[in-house]
């Protein structure tokens, strides 16, 4: 466990909050608080929603019921998204996501600790491919 952890003092503020300021052509979106060293992942996560919403960035996925012990990472490429898929909890779970850009909604199981691959045609959300746990590959081929 951390001992002593670094935080900045804003003059004048009674209560640490984030700071959102013009610099040029962009912004910077500042936090006085090291949000990635909480013990849970949802301050770092509204933090990042907040400043990708701000930069107008639409999400490439949306995750039903995400757990922080899961992770859903898509590698969007011109024709296709390959979504990489990792289960870090100790017992088996049920993945739902949905590719935001088609609407297509993928589900399947995960055991404990094993990883996936999802391979998404960008303009019509077929299924491409997959790899899953237990030797399962399908292709829509």
């Amino acid at each position: 466990a951390l001992q002593r952890i670094e935080k900045s003092v804003v003059n004048g503020e009674s209560t640490a909050s984030v700071h959102t300021v013009a610099a040029g052509d962009g912004t910077i979106i500042w936090s006085p608080l090291p949000v990635e060293l909480a013990h849970q992942v949802e301050p770092t996560v509204a933090l990042y929603r907040y400043a990708l919403a701000h930069a107008g960035i639409e999400p490439v996925v949306s995750v039903a019921d995400p757990d922080p012990g899961t992770l859903v990472y898509p590698a969007v490429f011109k024709n296709a998204v390959l979504f990489g898929l990792v289960s870090e909890l100790g017992s088996p779970v049920r993945l739902r996501f949905t590719h935001t850009e088609t609407g297509r909604e993928i589900q399947l199981a995960m055991p404990a600790g094993r990883a996936a691959l999802v391979l998404v045609d960008r303009t019509n959300g077929e299924l491409l491919g997959s790899y899953e746990p237990g030797g399962r590959e399908r292709s829509s081929g």
